[in-house]
């Protein structure tokens, strides 16, 4: 019974954590605890003790006394943990605290060296922050910029130490997309309130070690000795997050590589990880305890030794491993529950109790979820166990145990597969077609050759690298070597689908439907079905197959309905387009959708190799909208924050055709990076016409020679029956004057727009009195990053819309914004910040 009381626990804390309100108050708290405990004691109470509804009873009061216990638990770890004031943020303040978890180091793209770290606040100003009794106290993540030359390694901030820090705190306030990571949400779950940056960080003036550190990081101590030997190997990030969980290193191709085949799993430490290294502790204190058995020479102690069984010295190796290797993880969700799960086994071991697979899972997530309730936000929570619980349905089945290993092997990543793509495409809306091909080929090179044979690689570089550094070099050498073959058989497999679709994309699923299909094949696997069944007379044997047949048909069915009914539910009809201006902080991207074709106008900012607008918001939104390819790409001109994930878009996505402003310049770039795509002039009079959806660009005038980089911006307006949009790039007030001017002999309905896009993320430089004069616009729309450095957008142009009495929304405090037009009206249908907000997203004012 004791999983029922988790499920409702599991299911409760899920419920409270995607609220749009908090649920706490003094009032429903009391009432709330008090009316589930009268509802358990009527149904303790009321039904006879033998009676056919005793089990279902007892099934519901175990559900609703979770449900209660995880209320008061979120209860009492959300109103009992120290908040930073909010007078502290946007402002320049000292903080002091002790640096948590683990230190790490990279180069940016400006030649400056980067090291972040979490800070466990204590002292804010002149406040100090009161102790708490909770596992999680107030918590920053921080940024140190500095030059090449200012530090050494050796005088930055390590795990345990206590530092004063001079640094500029921001709240967690990022870009919230249709089907993007949703980074607020991942903040949250790691109790970090806010992140900010270390001021003035050419010297070390702001900055003060207070204190040594207070205990011994692992983690950190393994990471300065074999970071060093890892830079010097293209896989060195591959290296780091498999043995201490440091993905920071792995390149922005890498990643690119593991998504596509579907192997991004293998970078996060798994429980098979830790399963092999418990293997290894088992085998290494089991052949300790036969040696001293044998060949210890005190009779008496070796007597004594002998009375401990094998298998519970073998145990103590296995559990001690284990657990080093889930400290040097940083405890993070998943290597806590795999531990979990080999701690439990090994107690069934140790007592020769007959191992509960199901009991042992509930046991995991309770006490994974007691001492942290947020643990039901993340990801890795979820994946991690679905995939033991896939694994473990296989296995358990009578057919199994009975087949060859490459069988058995084969079954499981097939079950794998097609069990974990409705999770996956509800946290990344696609699935790897590819998938089952390259993990055939990447999990046991990985798991049972290149993981082994690192940690092996690096026991003998922290024990000896240091005085036969030759040897280690040598060691490291193999490591490369077998990634590197590793990478050519991906490679190659991805060429292989090349003229394939790369990636399934089922679109947005009901998380509803996802829960009530889990439940579903869980329910149906694990029923005992009889040897026989009849049917019209005839008898006929049960057969282990159809259990599975029956899983795999209603996986198919789910998507089938998933499918079509989102298929129905977003369906366009000619003459209407969805239109969405996308948050990606200061910069700009939008995505145009008519019932057949897309064309997409931006590419928003780039932040770093790794990350720019097309990798956070573009590329996932396309994914929920089930668009894999591109008509029309229009950039309207090359500055960064409007091209700069030009680039990651075509790396990924099929562009029919290509429009810029300034063509030259971004097609340089291009070309340096192996790109085919060649972008055509942007210019007056192109139009093209997408299911009875008009899209008209009105500047700049073919061969005319811009000012500057703004005014050679691509506006473009879209029109479709009555109602029309205009988008205007960066254009400033001269170009607007001059559609005014151009367009005057065609009247005022030339450029008359419900919608406007304002130029330059509302600078003052453009959306003038005249301009919104002439385009009488309902509705303005903003592209603009939450306080940017700018203040876009700026005070006059808000003051001259409001006059106007038009209405605005901006996506530093809406987040994405969607409208409907059709040819009669527009209708905004989304505010990503507003409309799916949880109590815990950050919430602003607009303009």
């Amino acid at each position: 019974m004791f999983r029922y009381f988790v499920l409702g626990f599991i299911s409760a804390l899920v419920g409270i954590y995607h609220l749009s309100q908090p649920p706490w108050t003094s009032v429903t708290v009391g009432l709330f605890s008090l009316s589930l405990l009268l509802f358990v004691g009527a149904l303790r109470f009321s039904m006879p003790r033998y009676s056919f509804f005793t089990k279902l009873n007892q099934i519901i009061i175990q559900l609703i006394f979770g449900a209660l216990i995880a209320f008061l638990l979120s209860f009492y770890v959300e109103n009992t943990s120290i908040k930073i004031p909010e007078t502290a943020f946007n402002q320049k303040v000292w903080v002091e605290g002790e640096i948590v978890g683990l230190s790490t180091e990279k180069q940016t793209d400006f030649g400056q060296k980067k090291v972040q770290f979490t800070l466990k606040l204590s002292r804010i100003n002149q406040l100090s922050l009161p102790p708490t009794w909770q596992i999680f106290s107030s918590r920053i993540r921080l940024s140190w910029y500095f030059n090449k030359t200012a530090s050494s390694l050796t005088s930055l901030p390590k795990s345990g130490e206590k530092w004063r820090f001079y640094i500029k705190l921001k709240p967690n306030h990022f870009s919230l997309n249709p089907g993007a990571f949703d980074y607020e949400t991942y903040l949250f779950q790691q109790h970090v309130q806010a992140v900010g940056y270390v001021l003035n960080a050419r010297t070390f003036a702001t900055a003060q070690r207070l204190a040594p550190p207070s205990n011994f990081s692992l983690q950190q101590w393994i990471w300065q000795r074999l970071n060093p030997w890892f830079q010097h190997s293209a896989f060195g990030g591959v290296f780091g997050a498999l043995l201490y969980g440091d993905k920071s290193l792995i390149t922005a191709p890498q990643w690119q590589v593991f998504r596509q085949t579907g192997t991004v799993h293998l970078m996060a430490i798994s429980g098979l990880h830790i399963g092999i290294m418990a293997a290894i502790g088992f085998w290494l204190f089991a052949s300790i305890w036969k040696w001293l058995v044998l060949y210890l020479p005190l009779s008496a102690l070796r007597q004594s030794i002998s009375r401990t069984p094998k298998v519970v010295w073998g145990s103590l190796g296995a559990s001690g491993f284990a657990f080093m290797y889930i400290a040097l993880a940083g405890f993070a969700i998943p290597t806590v529950r795999a531990g979990l799960m080999v701690f439990i086994l090994l107690i069934f071991i140790v007592f020769r109790r007959r191992f509960q697979v199901w009991a042992a899972l509930a046991l995991a997530a309770f006490f994974i979820t007691l001492p942290d309730s947020r643990a039901v936000l993340s990801q890795g929570f979820w994946l991690s166990f679905i995939a033991v619980a896939i694994i473990y349905a296989v296995i358990a089945s009578p057919g199994f145990q009975g087949r060859a290993t490459w069988q058995q092997f084969l079954l499981l990543q097939l079950a794998l597969t097609l069990g974990m793509a409705p999770i996956l495409t509800l946290f990344y809306g696609q699935v790897p077609t590819i998938g089952v091909l390259a993990n055939l080929v990447a999990v046991p090179v990985v798991t049972l050759v290149a993981l082994p044979l690192l940690m092996l690689s690096a026991v003998f570089i922290l024990l000896f690298g240091a005085w036969l550094p030759g040897v280690a070099e040598f060691v490291m050498e193999m490591n490369n070597e077998l990634w590197q073959w590793l990478w050519w058989g991906l490679n190659e497999i991805l060429k292989l689908g090349q003229h394939a679709v790369i990636y399934w994309m089922p679109g947005a699923i009901s998380p509803i439907a996802l829960i009530c299909l889990y439940a579903g094949l869980a329910l149906w696997v694990s029923t005992k079905w009889p040897t026989e069944f009849s049917s019209k007379g005839k008898t006929y044997p049960w057969r282990e197959s159809y259990r599975w047949l029956g899983a795999v048909m209603m996986i198919a069915l789910f998507f089938l309905v998933s499918v079509g009914y989102s298929q129905f539910k977003s369906e366009l009809l000619p003459g209407e387009v969805k239109v969405t201006l996308l948050d990606v902080g200061q910069g700009q991207a939008m995505m145009f959708e008519t019932r057949h074709h897309t064309l997409v106008y931006d590419t928003g900012p780039k932040f770093s190799e790794a990350l720019d607008g097309a990798s956070m918001a573009l590329l996932p939104y396309l994914s929920h909208e089930k668009r894999n390819s591109v008509d029309l790409l229009v950039v309207s001109h090359s500055d960064m924050d409007h091209a700069g994930g030009t680039q990651t878009l075509l790396q990924n996505v099929e562009v029919d055709h290509a429009i810029l402003g300034q063509p030259k310049k971004l097609n340089g770039r291009l070309q340096k990076e192996a790109i085919k795509t060649q972008f055509m002039p942007c210019f007056a009079g192109q139009s093209w016409i997408f299911d009875q959806v008009h899209f008209d660009v009105l500047s700049p005038q073919k061969g005319a020679v811009a000012p500057d980089d703004n005014d050679a911006s691509c506006v473009l307006r879209v029109s479709t029956g009555k109602t029309a949009m205009m988008v205007m790039g960066d254009a400033s007030k001269t170009i607007e004057q001059h559609l005014i001017e151009r367009y005057r002999k065609q009247g005022k309905m030339a450029l008359k727009s419900e919608v406007l896009v304002a130029g330059h993320h509302g600078s003052h430089t453009a959306t003038s009195l005249v301009w919104l004069g002439t385009v009488q616009p309902k509705l303005v729309l903003f592209s603009a990053g939450y306080l940017n450095r700018y203040h876009f957008p700026n005070k006059p142009v808000v003051e001259r819309i409001n006059k106007l009495g038009i209405a605005m929304l901006n996506t530093a405090c809406n987040g994405a914004i969607t409208l409907k037009m059709t040819p009669n009206e527009f209708q905004v249908e989304n505010r990503q910040r507003i409309d799916h907000k949880t109590w815990y997203h950050h919430q602003c004012k607009a303009p």
